[in-house]
């Protein structure tokens, strides 16, 4: 929570963030709601602790209500869509922003339940009614939208790129303690998903080692973020097999510390990829996906990724959300 006092036109802007405060859930829109206190906003962090049960959110209604006449803000910014920003949209007349992540969105896995699955889809799309403004992180999500295309602007969550940046590789190794006789192929691995298809992954992996060549996966999970940087610069590439993802972010911190990135076509990984090698989008097939992974390891040299990393900072990024609110609350005579 921001307890600073107002500075006369300032903008406030109530985040509304799914899960608990702590931790790495919805980390990105953590970072994000950081980024744009820095730029200048005054920001008021809401967690909504449950999407799903009906006594927590009759709960977090009230308490939401008091926040808000407290605060009394410009916007309303949900951070993902389904309940959170079904809660938002129809919790206060606020002018509202909205941001579709991706899963919200997709038909991320059988795992969360067919009903929840369809009604979680159904809440993000009602609630894009009473938006004032809707953030998609790719082109595929807003083509996902019923309603409010005209209402849309195309922004990735973007990387930190004061964070993420080159460093030697045998440097990066030795932090960890990693082998250097070894090809590394980083893989963002979010735990039960199915959807980042870790068993194409590893085919692919087993297909690279089958040609002599000394190769395995490193796995990027639950890892702290100071040190996640090093995973990346360690790697000899990533690997991308998702199918499903809205604007990968491992992408784009990839990108920023010049690590090759082997992707298969999901999201807006082909946009951001272009112009990128060695590496970039190849079939959704292990035997494809093995060759690119050689033919990154045989050419041995960083990417040029970095080149595009103003273009996907966290800074450049906030600033264009800042440029939103502003035209909405112009709109709105505040």
């Amino acid at each position: 929570m921001n307890n600073a006092k107002p500075k006369a036109g300032q903008l406030r802007v109530m985040q509304v963030i799914p899960g608990p405060q702590a931790g790495l859930s919805m980390i990105f829109s953590k970072r994000q709601a950081d980024t744009l206190e820095r730029l200048g906003v005054n920001i008021h962090r809401f967690f909504l602790e449950s999407r799903t049960s009906p006594l927590t959110l009759a709960g977090e209604w009230l308490r939401f209500r008091r926040e808000l006449a407290k605060f009394n803000p410009h916007i309303i910014h949900a951070q993902y869509g389904t309940m959170t920003a079904f809660f938002c949209a129809f919790g206060c007349r606020k002018p509202l922003v909205i941001i579709y992540r991706g899963s919200d969105m997709t038909p991320v896995s059988s795992e969360d339940g067919y009903l929840r699955l369809k009604l979680s889809r159904l809440l993000s799309q009602l609630a894009a009614l009473r938006a004032s403004g809707i953030i998609c992180v790719s082109e595929e999500i807003k083509n996902r939208l019923w309603f409010g295309h005209s209402k849309v602007v195309v922004l990735p969550t973007g990387a930190d790129t004061a964070l993420f940046k080159p460093c030697l590789k045998n440097e990066a190794r030795a932090s960890l303690k990693l082998p250097e006789d070894i090809a590394l192929i980083l893989f963002h691995n979010s735990g039960k998903r199915t959807m980042k298809r870790l068993d194409l992954a590893q085919q692919a992996v087993e297909l690279v080692q089958k040609t002599g060549r000394k190769a395995r996966l490193l796995l990027l999970q639950n890892i702290d973020r100071a040190i996640v940087p090093d995973y990346f610069n360690s790697a000899d590439c990533l690997l991308l097999t998702s199918d499903h993802e809205g604007s990968p972010t491992v992408v784009q911190e990839a990108m920023a510390c010049n690590v090759p990135v082997v992707s298969v076509a999901v999201g807006d990984a082909p946009q951001m990829l272009e112009g990128i090698h060695p590496g970039g989008i190849v079939p959704r097939e292990p035997q494809a996906i093995a060759g690119a992974i050689c033919q990154v390891l045989d050419n041995g040299a960083r990417s040029n990724g970095r080149d595009k990393a103003d273009i996907y900072s966290e800074e450049t990024i906030a600033k264009k959300i800042i440029a939103l609110y502003r035209q909405i609350t112009a709109r709105k005579g505040k």
